[in-house]
């Protein structure tokens, strides 16, 4: 008898052993299966963008981004290169700026990002006669928008942000033989949608 006891005994014992190691490797298991990109606090970018209203322009840009408090508060710095729409000369922009965001889960792969945030535009405007006086400034601007972002394969997240962009700079003429820098200022208003790759790590 106690003998079947003991047998019956170290069996649960056994099973208990068993079932502990099989939870637990349930659970180191089920983080890993439900981590995506949106993990990591770092990421590197690359994109595509365009400007509406009255600064029609294209161009590329890359970004990097922080999330000092993750998934609830990070800032993106980043650098534009663009090429605007200006009859009778070329016009060249690169902006400077740093978004701040705060993200919020759509589900376990897509989050919005609500973002505000300033930039510095260096614009060049160079009419097309060679030798005609340039129309160049510093251009300051606010922006704010949103974003929605939806991970990807491992690391990689697909995105797409439009943005509202107001800057305020001199006003300025150039054509094909000339070009002018006015001593008042002058604001231009515009809507750029960008979208891009990204890889989180850290």
């Amino acid at each position: 008898m106690m003998v079947r006891t003991a047998l019956a005994a170290r069996r649960f014992i056994l099973c208990g052993v068993v079932l502990s190691l099989l939870q637990g490797a349930r659970a180191e298991a089920e983080p890993a299966a439900s981590a995506t990109a949106f993990d990591h606090p770092a990421a590197l970018s690359s994109y595509a963008l365009g400007g509406a209203g009255s600064y029609e322009s294209a161009g590329v840009g890359g970004r990097v981004r922080w999330e000092f408090l993750p998934q609830r508060l990070g800032v993106d710095l980043y650098m534009d290169a663009m090429v605007v729409d200006w009859p009778g000369a070329f016009r060249h922009d690169h902006i400077i700026g740093f978004s701040l965001y705060s993200p919020f889960s759509l589900s376990a792969r897509v989050r919005l990002r609500p973002l505000f945030g300033a930039c510095v535009n260096f614009s060049f405007i160079a009419p097309e006669q060679s030798g005609a006086p340039s129309s160049n400034d510093v251009l300051f601007g606010l922006h704010a928008g949103a974003g929605l972002e939806v991970a990807a394969i491992g690391p990689l997240t697909w995105f797409i942000d439009a943005q509202a962009i107001w800057y305020v700079g001199h006003a300025r003429t150039a054509g094909v033989w000339s070009g002018a820098v006015s001593g008042s200022l002058a604001s231009t208003f515009s809507i750029q949608p960008t979208t891009g790759l990204q890889v989180h790590f850290g």
